[in-house]
């Protein structure tokens, strides 16, 4: 039977308080497995959890629904039925705005639980990162710990090699105040060597004061005949076609310069007297006015092919010497070979008539004493050769084998024998 239900505005009220702590109470009850970080660790809520949560939550609030008449049996139960709905038909209009009122409340309280629901799970889940953010931090923290543990030791021996630089710059700087009077020292001397070396006759053949060229011509021949004299060394350099110059120390008037060129090697000559290499550039050969042994310093190491030197080597002093074969050697390319010739001191001939003519010489080089300077700078091979025999010397071919044949033949080797002698050595 329907009933025409008048339109009121909706009576306001609000339940006993009983009713809502108990309502509260079911609510705590069916949101209990959510868990809200404290300061003690706790497990996440499962999500089904929170999917049952909020379907009680739902069904609790959702209204309070109508009680339902059962089936009654009987006359006295079918009575109490009539009268119960009578009677619920005579208050319909009384606590129906109520009823409503109270769906109201309920619904509203529904959603409230149900956003507070999905708030806490939205919360859980920033506090997840949260946590896992922190951890990230902590670790990061824990590795930043240990690199600044490392920085700071690294910092300490940084410290200590700084103290230790400092006390060696302290050292240096001790050291190079002594060297400096040491400079000063040496400065002194230098001006002193000149007329030390004019008063003893050792002085360079630049520094002579006479004409060298001429003394050249004439006591060591002409041109031509020491052409004729060094053309057997030619044959004893690498081949024209093997790639590296070959450099004639003390080149003089450049005629083994000239025989290596035409032999198609890539020469250059080197010599310290201005006139010398006048006349080596207007035969238009390769020259370079140097010091011979400075000359040598500053090539390259391993790049040269060969060295010739030819009557210069009695022009040094003892240092002189040791400089100008450590050069060689370094400037030598593996297999490179170095020729030197000079005037042999065994010949008491050669001695008085051409070594002593020169006042520019210093000393005579024994061979042995030279082969053995090439060998401890590092030369493998060494070939020794007497050269340029006096003419004396063909006297004893008709000389018996006796023992005062023997005599005589020793004596003309000392007095006279050979003039020069050259030394080949093999880096």
């Amino acid at each position: 039977m329907n009933r025409k239900i008048v339109e009121r505005e909706p009576v306001r009220f609000w339940p006993p308080a009983d009713l809502l702590v108990a309502r509260a109470r079911r609510a705590v009850s069916a949101t209990s497995n959510l868990r809200i970080a404290s300061s003690a660790p706790v497990l996440p809520p499962r999500h089904e959890d929170l999917e049952d949560a909020a379907h009680s939550i739902h069904v609790a609030y959702n209204g309070v629904i109508p009680p339902v008449l059962a089936p009654v049996r009987g006359l006295a139960h079918r009575a109490n039925r009539i009268a119960k709905r009578f009677v619920r038909k005579a208050t319909f209009w009384y606590v129906e705005p109520r009823w409503e009122a109270q769906r109201e409340v309920n619904a509203s309280a529904a959603r409230f639980a149900t956003q507070a629901l999905l708030t806490a799970k939205r919360l859980q889940g920033q506090l997840d990162d949260a946590e896992r953010q922190s951890a990230q931090l902590m670790s990061s923290q824990a590795r930043l710990t240990r690199t600044m543990a490392a920085l700071e030791s690294e910092i300490e021996a940084l410290r200590v090699k700084e103290r230790a630089l400092a006390d060696e710059l302290r050292s240096m700087v001790q050291v190079g105040d002594r060297v400096s009077g040491l400079a000063s020292t040496v400065a002194r001397l230098s001006d002193q060597l000149p007329a030390l070396f004019e008063r003893v006759g050792v002085s360079s053949a630049s520094g002579l004061d006479f004409n060298y060229v001429e003394f050249e011509n004439r006591f060591r021949g002409s041109s031509d005949q020491t052409s004729q004299l060094q053309l057997q060394y030619v044959d004893q350099f690498p081949d024209p076609t093997d790639a590296g110059r070959i450099v004639d120390i003390g080149c003089g008037r450049g005629e083994m310069v000239a025989l290596l060129a035409a032999a198609g090697h890539q020469a250059v000559g080197v010599d310290s007297d201005a006139d010398m290499i006048l006349i080596c550039r207007q035969r238009g050969l390769n020259v370079e006015e140097a010091n011979g042994i400075s000359w040598l310093e500053s090539q390259p190491n391993w790049s040269l092919k060969g060295i010739f030197c030819s009557q210069v080597v009695e022009h040094f002093v003892t240092p002189e010497l040791e400089r100008f074969v450590m050069a060689s050697f370094a400037a030598l390319r593996p297999d490179g070979i170095l020729i030197i010739e000079t005037i042999n001191p065994r010949s008491l001939f050669a001695l008085a008539n051409h070594f002593f003519a020169d006042l520019s010489h210093v000393r005579p080089i024994h061979p042995e004493t030279l082969r053995f300077m090439c060998e401890q700078a590092g030369f493998s091979q060494s070939l020794l050769e007497e050269r340029s025999p006096h003419e004396a010397m063909a006297a004893l071919a008709g000389l018996a084998e006796d023992s005062d044949s023997a005599v005589v033949r020793e004596l003309v080797n000392t007095v006279f024998g050979f003039q020069d002698y050259s030394l080949k050595v093999i880096k």
